[in-house]
């Protein structure tokens, strides 16, 4: 009987250190170790800056807003031209604290859009739906397609050769 309870001692041990690989995988047990406490103050002071952002879009007339360019994660805001300079303090400020972290941020390009005043705020100007629009450049479009992802922007030649921009219908219309 000696034999048999050490054998099964020895098959209970190993089923329970089996369960612990399957259970409780490396990963988890060192997933603190995985933070990587930079990104996690700077995502506070991008959202800092966000919120900052957000209070310079106020605006009366189209004339009130500009398109500016700010860093990653920023990319392109539109805001009252009155706050173009505390914007760009903002934004510096945020790359120097990613600077001293050695921390880097991928953006995407944009294309330039006008700015206009919309409920008194700042914003790009919005397209009419299936209206096509002569697109200036490949950087600069007249106007961008209403927020819902149901609409996408289609960029073609015309018969003479102009780029023609244009918001479709993609999808199904939520009401």
């Amino acid at each position: 009987m000696g034999v048999w309870l050490a054998s099964m001692i020895v098959w209970a041990l190993s089923i329970v250190i089996f369960s612990m690989f399957i259970f409780f995988p490396r990963g988890a047990i060192t997933q603190e170790k995985a933070i990587d406490r930079d990104w996690v103050v700077l995502q506070g002071f991008a959202d800092d800056v966000k919120a900052d952002i957000t209070r310079m879009k106020d605006c009366k007339v189209d004339e009130d807003c500009v398109l500016v360019w700010g860093s990653c994660p920023f990319g392109m805001e539109f805001i009252n031209r009155k706050q173009v300079d505390l914007f760009h303090q903002k934004i510096n400020s945020y790359q120097q604290q990613m600077d001293a972290r050695g921390k880097q941020c991928m953006g995407e390009w944009s294309p330039s859009i006008p700015a206009v005043c919309r409920s008194g705020k700042c914003a790009p100007r919005e397209c009419e739906l299936n209206r096509k629009y002569e697109q200036m450049s490949f950087e600069e479009v007249p106007c961008s397609c209403p927020a819902p992802s149901y609409y996408q922007s289609e960029q073609n030649s015309s018969n003479d050769g102009f780029k023609i921009f244009e918001c479709v219908q993609h999808g199904n219309v939520k009401h």
